[in-house]
C-alpha cells in the first residue's frame, strides 16, 4: 500500500487544479484534445471531492463507444491516475466495477500489469496488478465487492479470473464479496467466486455465513451452490447461536429446510444461545393457525417443515429449550385445534402432553392459560383414561376440566408474543401478538360451530319457504292441480328464485365445513369460503322474504310496498352499522 501513498502524496504536494466546465465536459465525452494543449499534470486536475479525470469519465453517462481508447490515452499521459483515490477513496478500478463497465476494467487492469517495476516498493507487474484489486476503499470495499453488490456478472467474471489466490476480506459492515452475492441472490457471481477464488470467505455480520443469508431470503439456487462448495456451512452457527436450518424453520424456507436436512441431519438438534430453541421448536412457534390466509410466499411452511423435522428427526421432538417447554408448549399457545390433533396423532408428541417445564407446567397448562374452552376438543383422544394434567399447584382431569387463572404463565406468554423487529426473533418467539393469542384465536374457535349452526338455520328455513308456497296450490281438477296460485307474478318468480339461492349457498357452507372435518390438508382453503358463502345465503334470504311477501300482499299496493321496503331496510341497516363501527374504530386507534 506505500506505491498508493506515494501516488496520492505527490498528487496531493503539487496545486490541485478544479474542473472548468470545459475541461469536465471534455473528461465526461471522453475528448482528449484539452488535456494534451499544455503539459499540465493530469493527476492534479481534481474535483472538489477528488475525482480525477478518470472518476469523472467512467460515472458519465454520455461516455462514447470509444472509452476504453479515452482512458488508455489518458494513463500514457498519466499512469499515476491508475491508483489514484477520490475522496471516498475509490480508484478508478473501484467506479467502473460499481457501474460495470467491463471493458474499462480490463483495460485498468492490463494498464496494471504492464506497470514498471516499482523499485521502492518492491512492486512487480503482478504486485501491481493485485495491489490494485485488493485495495478498498473508505468503507472498506474492494472492486469485487462493489461489482457483486451491483450483479455486474462481467466484471466479476475479469476479477475473480484474475486474483484467484485472494480470500477477499469483509469491508466496513463486515461483509466479504460471497456474503453479498447470498443475500443479494446474484447467483451467477456467487457461482463465479465459488470457482474461481480458491479461499473465499463466507463471513457476513452478526457471525452469519452466505449459508444463513441464503436461507433467511429463501434464495434456492445460491442455497444449493454453496451446499454442493461448502457442504460444513449447513452446520455454522452465527453470534446467536442460529444455524441456517434455524433460519429457514423460523421464516418458512420449505425447500431450503429439506436441502439443510439432507446435507446434515445433526442441525436439528442444535439449540440457540438465548433459549435453546432447536429448529423444530421454531417451526412450531412461527407456524401461521390459517395457512390459507398467511402471506402466499409463506404459506403452510412451516407446518410442512414440522412434519419434515419430525419425519427424518423423530427424537428431535423430545428437545427442550432452556425454560424446559417442549414442542407441544409452543404448539398449545397458538395452534387450532384440528392443528393441535393432527400432531397429537404421532405417538411421541402425545406422550410430551404431560411433561413439565422448569416451572411445572406442562402443556395443558399452557393451553389452560390461553383458551381453556377447548381442552376438552383437545383431549378427546384421550377418552376412557384419566388422564390427568398438572403444575405445581393445582391437578385437574380430564372428566371434570375447570377453567383456571394462570396469570404468572399469561405474562410469560405475553413476553414471548412480544417482537420489535431488531434481533435474532425478529417476529417474537411466538409469531403472534398477545391480543390475538388470548382474544382473537379463542373467539374465532367459539365462533366456528355458531357459524354451521346458522348456515343449517337457513337451509332449513328456505327449504321449508320453498315447500309452503305463498298464496296456496291451485286445488282445482286439471293440468295445473298442485302448482302455484302466484307462479306467473314476477315478484313470485324473484321469491323462488332467491330462496332456491339461499338453500344452496347454505347447504354449501355446511357441505365445505363437514369436508373440511376430514380433509385436513386443505381444511383452512374450505374454511375460508364458508363465511362469504354464508353472507351470500343471509342476502338471498332476504331477498326472498320482500319479493314473497310483496307476492302474497300485491292486491294491498300500499301495505305491499310497505313490508317489501321493510324487508329491504336489513342492507341500509347493515352498511350504516358496519360504517360507524368502521368510524369508531379508526377515531380508535388514531387515539
Amino acid at each position: 500500500m506505500d506505491s498508493v501513498s506515494t501516488v496520492n502524496e505527490e498528487a496531493a504536494s503539487g496545486t490541485r487544479c478544479e474542473f472548468n466546465q470545459r475541461l469536465h465536459k471534455a473528461a465526461a465525452k471522453g475528448d482528449i484534445q484539452p488535456f494534451t494543449e499544455n503539459n499540465q499534470r493530469l493527476d492534479l486536475i481534481v474535483t472538489p471531492i477528488k475525482n480525477t479525470i478518470l472518476h469523472i469519465h467512467i460515472i458519465s453517462p454520455i461516455r462514447t463507444p470509444k472509452s476504453t481508447e479515452f482512458v488508455t490515452q489518458i494513463l500514457d499521459k498519466c499512469s499515476s491516475l491508475l491508483l489514484q483515490v477520490n475522496a471516498n477513496g475509490d480508484t478508478p478500478l473501484h467506479v467502473a466495477a460499481r457501474y460495470g463497465h467491463s471493458g474499462i476494467v480490463k483495460v485498468l487492469i492490463e494498464r496494471a500489469k504492464s506497470q514498471n517495476d516499482d523499485l521502492e516498493s518492491g512492486l512487480g507487474a503482478e504486485g501491481s496488478k493485485q495491489l490494485m484489486l485488493r485495495m478498498s476503499n473508505k468503507k472498506g470495499n474492494s472492486a469485487l465487492h462493489e461489482a457483486v453488490r451491483n450483479d455486474h456478472i462481467d466484471v466479476v467474471k475479469i476479477l475473480t479470473k484474475e486474483d484467484q489466490e485472494f480470500s477477499h476480506y469483509a469491508n466496513d459492515l463486515g461483509e466479504t464479496p460471497l456474503f453479498i452475492a447470498a443475500e443479494r441472490g446474484c447467483l451467477l457471481s456467487l457461482t463465479k467466486i465459488l470457482k474461481r477464488c480458491k479461499s473465499a470467505a463466507p463471513e457476513g455480520p452478526y457471525g452469519r455465513t452466505a449459508l444463513h443469508v441464503a436461507a433467511m431470503k429463501y434464495h434456492l439456487g445460491i442455497t444449493k451452490e454453496l451446499l454442493m462448495k461448502r457442504k460444513s456451512l449447513a452446520t455454522e452457527i452465527d453470534q446467536y447461536g442460529w444455524t441456517p436450518l434455524h433460519y429457514a424453520a423460523y421464516y418458512g424456507c420449505f425447500d431450503i429446510a429439506m436441502l439443510l436436512l439432507h446435507s446434515d441431519t445433526s442441525a436439528a438438534y442444535v439449540g440457540d444461545k438465548e433459549r435453546m430453541m432447536t429448529p423444530l421448536h421454531m417451526a412450531v412457534s412461527q407456524t401461521h393457525p390459517y395457512p390459507g390466509w398467511a402471506p402466499k410466499s409463506h404459506r403452510a411452511q412451516h407446518a410442512k417443515i414440522i412434519t419434515e423435522i419430525i419425519s427424518r428427526c423423530p427424537d428431535c421432538c423430545e428437545m427442550v429449550d432452556s425454560q424446559g417447554w417442549n414442542v407441544l408448549h409452543f404448539a398449545m399457545t397458538k395452534l387450532t385445534v384440528k392443528q393441535l390433533n393432527t400432531l397429537l396423532r404421532n405417538s411421541i408428541l402425545r406422550d410430551l402432553i404431560i411433561e413439565k417445564d422448569t416451572k411445572g407446567n406442562n402443556p395443558i397448562n399452557v393451553l389452560a392459560a390461553c383458551r381453556p374452552r377447548v381442552i376438552p376438543k383437545i383431549l378427546k383422544s384421550f377418552t376412557g383414561v384419566r388422564y390427568r394434567y398438572a403444575n405445581n399447584n393445582k391437578a385437574y382431569y380430564l372428566d371434570g376440566v375447570q377453567e383456571t387463572e394462570h396469570l404468572q404463565l399469561q405474562q410469560e406468554i405475553l413476553k414471548l408474543s412480544t417482537f420489535n423487529g431488531i434481533g435474532p426473533y425478529r417476529h417474537g418467539i411466538i409469531r403472534k401478538d398477545s391480543k390475538w393469542i388470548f382474544e382473537m384465536l379463542p373467539r374465532y374457535e367459539k365462533t366456528t360451530d355458531t357459524e354451521m349452526v346458522v348456515a343449517a338455520l337457513i337451509a332449513t328455513v328456505t327449504f321449508t319457504a320453498a315447500l309452503t308456497m305463498p298464496g296456496g296450490y291451485k286445488s282445482e281438477t286439471g293440468t295445473d292441480q298442485g302448482t302455484a296460485l302466484l307462479s306467473k307474478k314476477a315478484a313470485f318468480k324473484a321469491f323462488i328464485i332467491t330462496d332456491a339461492m339461499a338453500m344452496v349457498f347454505s347447504l354449501l357452507a355446511v357441505s365445505l365445513h363437514f369436508y373440511s372435518s376430514w380433509n385436513l390438508h386443505k381444511h383452512w382453503q374450505y374454511r375460508k369460503q364458508t363465511r362469504p358463502i354464508i353472507t351470500c345465503a343471509i342476502m338471498s334470504m332476504v331477498v326472498a322474504f320482500s319479493t314473497g311477501t310483496y307476492a302474497v300482499l300485491s292486491p294491498s299496493l300500499g301495505i305491499s310496498i310497505a313490508t317489501c321496503l321493510v324487508g329491504l331496510s336489513f342492507f341500509v341497516l347493515f352498511i350504516c352499522i358496519d360504517i360507524r363501527l368502521t368510524r369508531k374504530g379508526v377515531r380508535i386507534n388514531r387515539a
